[in-house]
């Protein structure tokens, strides 16, 4: 699996990539939320850390995205300069499972996200595939194929999908 980091601070991005190497992830980086849309449309990761001010919107409107369209699998790290009490609460309340304030520690960071990614790998369930007919359901990978062919679907579309395979 892999970290993606949504930072538009290239120094930023720097410091929580180096941060990060020892966590044994592939690390992949965006600057922008345009990009990190375009990145998860493609590809899976396990860990997004995401920072609240980013070029061309906010953190929060792109975890909302994440959210409605990728669902609750990968967990959201938010790490941002923004430290009220209310900007943590609407972060955490929007779906993030993680707030860390700027100026981050390095030790402090790879620790929290090591605990994550483990409390993350405790809670995934064995494969259980599920084939009715044609049609093979892979909650691991959150995918359905009919024939071998996978089905493009949407988060809210798999959980129903699933929900109704199930039982």
């Amino acid at each position: 699996m892999s970290i993606l980091l949504v930072e538009g601070d290239h120094d930023q991005a720097s410091a929580l990539e180096r941060a990060l190497r020892g966590s044994g992830q592939e690390i992949f980086r965006v600057c922008d939320s345009t990009r990190a849309v375009q990145f998860l449309k493609k590809e899976r990761v396990e860990l997004i850390v995401l920072d609240w001010r980013i070029p061309d919107a906010n953190g929060l409107n792109l975890l909302h995205w994440i959210r409605a369209n990728v669902g609750d699998e990968p967990v959201v790290l938010f790490l941002a300069a923004r430290t009220l009490e209310a900007d943590v609460a609407a972060a955490l309340d929007a779906g993030a499972d993680e707030y860390i304030g700027k100026p981050f520690r390095e030790i402090e960071l790879a620790a929290r996200v090591n605990a994550l990614l483990r409390r993350n790998g405790r809670n995934k369930k064995p494969d259980s595939r599920v084939e009715v007919g044609a049609y093979v359901l892979n909650p691991l990978a959150r995918t359905i194929a009919v024939h071998g062919k996978i089905i493009d679907l949407t988060a809210k579309e798999f959980a129903l999908a699933n929900f109704l395979f199930t039982n």
